[in-house]
């Protein structure tokens, strides 16, 4: 199945989803990559795929944005939202710690 560069309106998010998890994993391994070595992928993949679920069900059908640049942000963020949900420290603390350093 080759993935859909637009939702068009009578698009199932089921099948959107299945053609579109590489994009979940491949961003979970860039993520990775940037993060300690204690953070699982396998959470990030999950916090991904939930994020992709929640993009196919919006979707952005009309309104001119390719449904993988839509899905990708949408992948990332709530991956992204699973880290800071997970972190210890503030925002601004990481933030001051970096510039200190």
């Amino acid at each position: 199945m080759t993935p859909v560069t637009h939702r068009p309106a009578s698009a199932d998010p089921h099948d959107l989803v299945l053609a579109h998890m590489e994009l979940v994993r491949a961003t979970a391994r860039e993520i990775a990559s940037r993060v300690p070595r204690h953070v699982s992928i396998d959470d990030l993949i999950s916090a991904g795929a939930t994020g992709l679920v929640q993009a196919a069900i919006a979707g952005n059908a009309g309104r001119g944005v390719p449904f993988e640049g839509f899905a990708r942000h949408r992948v990332r963020g709530a991956m992204i939202d699973e880290l800071r949900a997970r972190d210890w420290a503030p925002r601004r603390d990481r933030r001051d710690s970096r510039r200190v350093a």
